[in-house]
């Protein structure tokens, strides 16, 4: 019941703070959910991207970490936009699910870091961040891509 008032509240505030009070009651629940799912989704991003950088700093360093984060952002840029056109292809809740699958297989193998040796520690992790880099491109344009199409067609021209 109290999630259920928190959550009318905070629909209501985004209502009048996007100026969306004459739009279709359709474009309002989607506007709504998508903005507190995503708002969900980057918040928690946030807080685990600290704890993860400190502990994969602490396993590698700056430089190799520095190493592997240009490596995963090169790759990532790379598959976006191929990313796109199969996400257009398979269907976008097929890539969402996809894509968070891939998310929760990075961070098992990340928990799973001590059991690999030594000398095969900057592989492994540049698997991983090979993995989350799909991940991420995945994601990238799946939910907003969404968001897009549906908003204009639930809007029906309210919002030039």
């Amino acid at each position: 019941m109290i999630i259920g008032n928190y959550l009318s509240n905070a629909s209501k505030v985004l209502h009048r703070y996007l100026k969306i009070e004459e739009y279709p009651d359709e474009s309002k629940q989607m506007i709504s959910i998508y903005f507190m799912f995503s708002g969900f989704m980057y918040g928690a991003l946030q807080l685990t991207t600290a704890f993860y950088v400190i502990y994969i700093l602490g396993i590698v360093g700056f430089a190799k970490y520095g190493i592997l984060i240009s490596a995963s952002l090169i790759f990532q840029a790379l598959i976006d936009f191929p990313s796109s056109v199969i996400a257009d292809w398979l269907g976008r809740k097929f890539v969402l699910i996809l894509s968070y699958i891939m998310h929760g297989i990075s961070f098992l193998l990340i928990s799973l870091i001590s059991y690999v040796p030594s000398y095969f520690v900057l592989p492994y992790l540049f698997g991983i961040f090979i993995i989350e880099a799909i991940a991420l491109a995945q994601e990238s344009g799946v939910l907003q891509s969404w968001f897009d199409t549906n908003y204009r067609i639930t809007t029906k021209g309210l919002d030039p």
